[in-house]
């Protein structure tokens, strides 16, 4: 089902896969992700930014950029939590890694907040929950679109 779906969004957006290079899979191995997330924005590293809509989701280098270097990502990926996508506003959608791919809520982050300083339950508790999984998230994503 997650490969229908992205397949769609790359089918809408007008983008391709493409397979990481070596500095992209260093720079994925540096969020210290579960196996599973690894693999999937290994999976779906796309030549680009993928923007569909009012979404932004986020190639490999994006990923990086948006956890270490800008807010709030860089304030909750001590957390578990990953930048993976965001809306053109700046806030940003993230996954919680700390549990499995299929069963994470998508979180939505405002960009111009500071999560700095709080605990990991309470950083949980700032974003607002979006989709109750990814598979859900990417349906929203593509219905957007047709809309």
């Amino acid at each position: 089902m997650l490969q229908q779906l992205m397949d769609k969004i790359v089918e809408i957006a007008e983008i391709e896969f493409s397979p990481p290079s070596e500095s992209e899979l260093t720079m994925l191995k540096s969020l210290n992700l579960p196996e599973e997330y690894y693999h999937h924005f290994a999976h779906f590293n796309a030549s680009d930014d993928i923007e569909v809509g009012d979404t932004r989701i986020w190639s490999i280098p994006s990923i990086i950029s948006e956890s270490f270097e800008l807010v709030p990502g860089r304030e909750l990926l001590k957390h578990g939590i990953v930048v993976f996508a965001s809306n053109y506003s700046g806030d940003a959608y993230c996954l919680d890694t700390t549990k499995s791919l299929d069963s994470t809520p998508i979180l939505l982050f405002d960009h111009e907040e500071s999560y700095d300083g709080l605990t990991r339950e309470e950083a949980i508790k700032s974003g607002e929950v979006f989709a109750d999984n990814l598979h859900e998230f990417l349906q929203y994503v593509i219905n957007e679109s047709e809309d």
